[in-house]
């Protein structure tokens, strides 16, 4: 499961920056000239063509060659051997040049940035369960206080009601309760009681880091 869902994870950062990189390269790069070498049609998302220029530059007397997208009413108006307006990043030309001709660089960003991080709060709560919540949970179960608590309510939530939860309270110092929700089985949840007297491990620097020891994956053994 982990390995299946990281690159899901890893998606939303790396969009992210990607976008960053796009508005450095607009902001602070540097204007160089290209020519065109082809020229390709390619059919495109949506039932759409993308128009898609290859260009030679040179930055410091060293040779690129890069290929990116311009818009149809630009395309139309060019030819193999027209000169391209690019910006590169000074210290690396060769890494993802702009061609400013015909295109719209403040929605592509706009786009970019937004799609990544709308994509990374959508991986946040598999993500946090997958690779955060055990290693937390490990650290409460080596190293957490016990104390009691109690069952408060049981949910079931989820499209196909597939996701059962157990919130409880505990009082992790003296007048202040703790309210804290964790996922369980559903034989767990089944098991479990609303009211029922449990014991409770927490995380002494975050009280809210807690399970409960009768319905958690773990169990304390002793070495002999």
């Amino acid at each position: 499961m982990q390995l299946f869902l990281l690159p899901h994870v890893v998606a939303g950062p790396a969009i992210i920056g990607f976008a960053l990189l796009l508005a450095t390269i607009l902001l602070t790069g540097s204007t160089v000239y290209g020519t065109i070498s082809r020229m390709d049609e390619k059919p495109g998302s949506e039932s759409g063509t993308d128009y898609i220029l290859h260009y030679d530059y040179s930055v410091s007397g060293q040779q690129f060659h890069a290929s990116g997208s311009t818009s149809k009413r630009t395309y139309q108006h060019l030819k193999p051997g027209d000169s391209l307006t690019l910006k590169v990043l000074p210290i690396c030309p060769g890494l993802a040049p702009q061609v400013m001709d015909g295109n719209s660089h403040a929605s592509i960003v706009a786009f970019t940035l937004g799609f990544g991080v709308l994509w990374s709060l959508l991986m946040f709560l598999p993500g946090y369960d997958i690779f955060i919540g055990p290693h937390k949970r490990t650290k409460v179960m080596t190293h957490g206080k016990v104390l009691t608590g109690t069952i408060t309510e049981k949910i079931i939530s989820g499209e196909d009601n597939d996701r059962f939860s157990l919130r409880f309270q505990y009082e992790p110092t003296p007048g202040k309760l703790q309210t804290t929700q964790r996922v369980v089985t559903r034989e767990q949840f089944t098991q479990a009681q609303t009211g029922e007297r449990v014991s409770v491990l927490y995380d002494a620097s975050c009280p809210a880091e807690s399970l409960i020891y009768r319905y958690s994956d773990y169990e304390l053994t002793s070495l002999l």
